[in-house]
């Protein structure tokens, strides 16, 4: 192998995610020898036998890997068996942490490179197994002999010396960018906000990942742009998910070339009949709908797509590459340094969504904090001595649905959007259609969310619960169970706090503005889901039952029995029994909760306080953690004091059979991995896909005291 340098990665970690595959192979360039190679000290102090093998150790450093192999010796650890004529992945905790963890490494590069596609070798004692991996699922040979002269494991290792690098699965949309480049992003980096210099830092100059250069054609211009070619230069993703499969998103904090100023690059790959999100964002840039970014550039990445599933029957569907360029690079919502801030974004995004919907009758159905950010106008664009404005942007168009595809149905079974910040109404109704009041609703529980996550608060409740914080976010945003039809629903505790028009928890020391509207966005919902009770349609009483008569008895003669047919009937009084309120559809439009915004916002002229707290979630384990089973919502990358802190993920894995010549494996296997390894990573899963997911429910039922009996009130809401 000419172009390639394998090395024994074993025992020496990526210094980022801590996983080691046994041998890496890297480019024979600079940038991956310094990446890979130990020092003269962890040369030494390597504990290997025999002793030539010190020569080849190296470092997994998951940005410069290009193929790895896993090696195993034990026989409960063969990730396959024989049945029969057929080969089968072995269905024992050790094989599936095997399969998992060879699955996490596929990730862990995918993530981490530009790449279409991954090979890898899995040896069992003298099998070999040679995989391929894309954005749609892996395939695999059957296991086979690789002893004697005539392998075709060396058959393969010599094609793949061979192998040109898009060949090797690297996107060739992308290059490497040139010092030149690297230096006049650190050249104009004093003159940005302190965010996107910090962004800068952690994407070119500190995490020691590779740079790269992306050029967007002049066709794929947005609504008003330019038509000419724009370059982008990328490199730590500021967001991925942790999937082999799927979407596969990634967002990167982008520095733009021509105005030197920063921006975002979204890259994924969804399947190919989605419109691309840039349709979405020349529809609401034509009809100037306030508080949104600005498309540059988007579009299909020329004919890349999956293609693990050509020779496959009943695979899964092809995905094609995208990608697309926003104008600004916006803060994240919990960067918020105050109530008041967090009170603006919300009026803001609520703006944006309310013209969507009445100008371009679009509706966002994703809702969650994620997708909202403030908007960081780079100093250099400021009128000078003004201060920077406060304001947020509604960003992730890409599950919006215009009216008329609302009406047509789902394409797919299951929720799409974030799970916490989905409606009662939806999770307690698998087939329920999205509306307004859906994404109104997520509204609320987003500023339910940041004042638990980050504001004090009490528990009003007698009895004080150290673990009552985990329980709630557990119960009222998490809670899962399975309908009848095998669907994930839940949202009890959200319908249950919004009937009652109460709340077990009280904040305290937080701008009196938030706390007044909290208690007013929790009257509104009290008020929607009201009339959404009395709206539900009831159900028919039982028949009556019918008799034949079994005999007869003679007439009772009573002087009352014959003069009661003359007296008058008494007539009823008034009674005295309390009507039901029934409520309104306060989020069936815009206009309720808007006033409620307008209102807390008028009320900050007065000035903020700067009542944020840190991060409460840090302490109950959930800081990091997205237990969301739909597989667009984001992933945001760990920092070092959480991934420390974080404890490990457990989960099983959902596998598909062999097809004679090649398995098709499950597309959500990573997670066994973190079983292996001990990783720190929370991995994202399609929720249909999830094997072990009832098991893992009924354990939170049981620590918060969720029980099934809790599913009675899915069909309760219309």
């Amino acid at each position: 192998v000419r172009t390639l340098v394998v090395k024994d990665t074993g025992n020496h970690p990526d210094i980022e995610e801590g996983k080691k595959p046994d041998l890496t192979f890297y480019a024979n360039t600079p940038e991956a020898r310094k990446a890979y190679e130990l020092s003269q000290d962890q040369l030494e102090d390597a504990k290997v036998t025999p002793e030539e093998r010190r020569q080849y150790l190296g470092r997994a450093a998951w940005p410069h890997a290009c193929v790895f192999v896993e090696f195993k010796a034990a026989e409960n650890k063969n990730p396959f068996e024989k049945r029969k004529d057929e080969y089968m992945p072995r269905d024992t905790d050790d094989a599936r942490k095997a399969r998992g963890q060879m699955y996490q490494y596929a990730t862990a590069i995918m993530n981490a490179q530009p790449r279409t596609h991954v090979f890898f070798i899995n040896i069992w004692r003298t099998q070999a197994t040679l995989f391929y991996a894309d954005h749609s699922q892996f395939v695999c040979t059957k296991p086979f002999n690789f002893t004697g002269k005539s392998s075709a494991l060396s058959t393969f290792l010599y094609h793949l010396g061979q192998m040109n690098r898009e060949e090797l699965g690297y996107d060739s949309s992308v290059i490497a960018a040139t010092a030149e480049d690297i230096a006049a992003v650190n050249d104009v980096r004093a003159e940005m906000t302190p965010y996107h210099q910090d962004c800068v830092a952690d994407a070119f100059f500190e995490s020691g990942w590779p740079v790269y250069r992306v050029t967007m054609p002049a066709e794929q211009a947005g609504f008003k742009q330019p038509r000419e070619d724009g370059d982008f230069l990328i490199g730590r993703p500021l967001y991925k998910i942790y999937s082999p499969t799927g979407r596969a998103t990634r967002v990167y904090a982008a520095y733009n070339i021509k105005t030197e100023r920063m921006c975002t690059v979204k890259d994924c790959w969804p399947e190919e009949w989605e419109d691309g999100e840039h349709t979405t964002y020349k529809c609401i840039q034509e009809a100037e709908v306030p508080y949104t970014a600005t498309c540059l550039y988007g579009g299909y990445v020329g004919e890349q797509k999956t293609k693990a599933c050509d020779d496959l029957k009943h695979g899964r569907p092809v995905r094609r590459h995208y990608r697309i360029v926003l104008k600004e690079l916006g803060r994240p919502l919990d960067k918020y340094s105050s109530s008041g801030e967090l009170i603006m974004a919300g009026f803001c995004v609520l703006r944006a969504h309310s013209v969507a919907w009445e100008k371009c009758g679009l509706l966002q159905r994703d809702m969650s904090p994620y997708n909202m950010v403030f908007d960081e106008v780079d100093p250099r664009d400021l009128p000078k001595n003004k201060p920077r404005p406060i304001r947020a942007l509604l960003i992730d168009w890409h599950l919006a649905k215009s009216k008329d595809e609302l009406n047509s149905g789902a394409k797919r079974v299951g929720r799409s959007g974030t799970w916490q910040f989905i409606s009662a109404r939806l999770l307690m109704n698998p087939t329920a259609q999205n509306e307004v009041s859906d994404d109104l609703e997520s509204v609320i529980l987003i500023m339910e969310w940041m004042a638990l996550r980050f504001h004090d608060h009490q528990y009003l409740l007698p009895i004080e619960s150290a673990g009552w914080l985990k329980e709630h976010v557990l119960q009222f945003f998490e809670f899962r169970d399975y309908d009848q039809g095998r669907r994930h629903v839940g949202g009890t505790g959200k319908y249950k706090q919004w009937i009652s028009g109460s709340r077990d928890w009280q904040p305290k020391n937080t701008m009196d503005v938030f706390v007044e509207l909290l208690d007013s966005l929790l009257k509104l919902a009290h008020n929607h889901y009201l009339a959404l009770k009395a709206r539900a349609p009831q159900p028919a009483p039982p028949a009556k039952p019918t008799f034949e008569p079994d005999f007869t008895a003679p007439p009772l003669e009573d002087p009352l029995l014959d003069s009661e047919d003359k007296k008058p009937r008494p007539q009823p009084g008034p009674s005295t029994v309390k009507t039901a309120d029934v409520g309104t559809l306060s989020l069936a439009t815009h206009a309720e909760i808007l006033a409620i915004f307008l209102t807390a916002v008028r009320s900050l002229s007065k000035g903020f306080v700067r009542d944020k707290v840190s991060d409460k979630f840090d302490d109950i384990g959930m800081a990091t953690e997205k237990f969301s089973q739909v597989e667009n919502a984001k992933q945001p990358r760990q920092s070092k004091q959480s991934k420390q802190s974080k404890k490990k993920t457990t989960s099983g894995q959902q596998e598909k059979g062999l097809l004679r010549r090649s398995l098709r494996l499950s597309a959500q296997a990573s997670a066994a991995g973190d079983q292996a390894e001990g990783s720190s990573k929370p991995v994202k899963r399609r929720s249909d896909q999830m094997e072990g997911l009832e098991e893992k429910d009924g354990a939170k039922r049981q620590a918060t005291g969720i029980t099934r009996r809790d599913s009675q009130l899915h069909n309760s809401v219309p």
